[in-house]
């Protein structure tokens, strides 16, 4: 823009941090409703699943500004995209493999819509160049740095999966949460109709 347009330079920086702004609001908001969604299903801790006075998961909002915070003060933006994107690729290729997964073990089951499979193989293929490539152009560590960040999420879900009904202290962490962040649970929608 200052090569094109000079005089206006200004304005196209504001409407790209506007956009930003507003690209990061969305992102905060669909991130807790993410948390919100696997607390309900037993994956995240029932804390995230606890609602405010707006029908806010205010918990799993402040979580994701804290985690956010930290990352970008303590590491440099690029390798922070680097992170985030590796997570993303590896999330969309395992989502393409369970829609597979899910197509030929259970062809019967009523689906909203229907993709077409050189969609599916297509999304795998990309996934799959864009994880690799960059290990391969040119290799470091801090690719080991990645792979070890992703198995730490792996292992904590693992780690709530497997202690999900065996650990007493988080009943008293979330009964504490509770009182701090005046949250409590949501109501069943089933329950509501009865």
């Amino acid at each position: 823009m200052n090569r094109v347009f000079p005089s206006i330079q200004w304005i196209s920086s504001f409407l790209i941090s506007a956009f930003l702004l507003g690209s990061v609001s969305c992102g905060i908001v669909s991130a807790s409703r993410v948390f919100y969604s696997a607390s309900q299903e037993g994956e995240f801790p029932s804390i995230y699943s606890m609602l405010n006075d707006h029908h806010s998961p205010a918990v799993a909002d402040i979580q994701i500004v804290i985690l956010s915070s930290v990352a970008i003060i303590s590491s440099s933006i690029i390798y922070l995209v680097k992170y985030v994107s590796l997570g993303s690729f590896c999330i969309n290729l395992l989502q393409m493999i369970g829609l597979l997964k899910i197509r030929y073990q259970n062809p019967d089951i009523p689906r909203p819509y229907k993709v077409w499979l050189p969609f599916i193989f297509g999304s795998i293929a990309l996934s799959l160049f864009l994880i690799f490539t960059p290990v391969i152009q040119s290799p470091s560590i801090e690719h080991v740095y990645q792979v070890v960040f992703l198995f730490c999420g792996f292992l904590c879900y693992w780690l709530q999966a497997n202690l999900n009904g065996h650990a007493t202290c988080f009943d008293t962490i979330t009964c504490y949460c509770q009182l701090l962040f005046n949250i409590s649970p949501s109501e069943d929608p089933e329950e509501q109709k009865n």
